[in-house]
């Protein structure tokens, strides 16, 4: 019987260098994407044949998901044991293309996979949102340069100096969205990786206008090659704030690694042609994966 736990940031370090060296760029899969959004606790992990398998127990189903698949194990067949001990439908997600094709030549059409595209996280190549060369950038140099004619401001890296004034920020654009659920999800998430910030290894930085923090942005590296930008807020009635914070986070933050991932866009149309605006070299595709009835 596979015995799930809480997952504490104690247990995501034992795990980390699973994590890193997996192979696997979805967001997902790092250390403070996984504890910030678990807010309730529901997600829960267990080792099952050197695997972190993370589960998640709903009404009708149970959802499993992780980072790489070894194809000599049994940790599919553990799963489907444990879901059916639960007596509840199998749901394996955030399957990585890679990962499908190694569940497909050992168990054929034993399993059915959809691809969920609105949660493909969007790659860049991080030496291009450095240069910002080229008529793809255009628009992004034009906004910029307005801003930088504008605007008299400041890039600082978030620090536990800093930090307050990045969550009063928040704090402003809680209250200037329209209420919703995942709204305030987002907003408590925030608050996770703020209060343990340094726990978690996040890299941030922030933008001063006039002295008032307007915009920040964080993130953690995913592995050597990839660093993933959890969140990025501005104030929006400052035009060209939000591509100077990309940009400046970039050259000042990201320049040791190759890509970064910029997470997926949820199926939300504004957000989902802002990020096909800086053109990704990848999109790194999920699947969801259930038993063939």
């Amino acid at each position: 019987m596979l015995e799930f736990k809480d997952i504490t940031i104690d247990e995501l370090n034992k795990m980390e260098m699973l994590l890193k060296s997996s192979g696997n760029f979805s967001c997902e899969f790092s250390k403070g994407n996984i504890f910030m959004w678990n807010i309730e606790n529901e997600i829960k992990y267990a080792m099952v044949e050197g695997t972190p398998v993370f589960r998640n127990v709903e009404e009708e189903t149970v959802v499993y998901s992780m980072p790489f698949y070894d194809e000599k194990s049994l940790v599919m067949e553990e799963l489907i044991e444990d879901v059916k001990m639960l007596k509840k439908t199998f749901i394996l997600h955030l399957v990585s293309k890679a990962m499908r094709e190694q569940l497909e030549a050992k168990y054929g059409d034993t399993f059915v996979y959809t691809t969920k595209e609105d949660y493909s996280d969007y790659i860049y190549n991080v030496d291009e949102l450095i240069r910002l060369s080229g008529r793809k950038y255009h628009g992004k140099k034009n906004h910029i340069n307005y801003f930088l004619k504008n605007y008299s401001y400041s890039y600082e890296k978030i620090n536990t100096s800093n930090i307050e004034e990045c969550r009063i920020l928040k704090n402003q654009w809680v209250e200037a969205e329209e209420r919703t659920a995942s709204a305030d999800r987002e907003s408590i998430a925030i608050d996770r990786a703020f209060d343990h910030y340094e726990e978690l290894g996040l890299v941030g930085g922030l933008i001063r206008v006039n002295g008032a923090v307007k915009a920040f942005t964080f993130g953690e590296a995913l592995n050597e090659e990839v660093f993933v930008t959890h969140v990025e807020k501005a104030d929006a009635a400052i035009r060209g704030l939000y591509p100077m914070i990309n940009h400046e986070f970039a050259v000042n933050e990201l320049s040791s690694y190759q890509y970064v991932n910029r997470e997926e866009d949820m199926g939300i149309e504004g957000l989902r042609k802002a990020k096909q605006s800086y053109g990704p070299v990848l999109m790194w595709e999920k699947y969801e994966v259930k038993l063939n009835d």
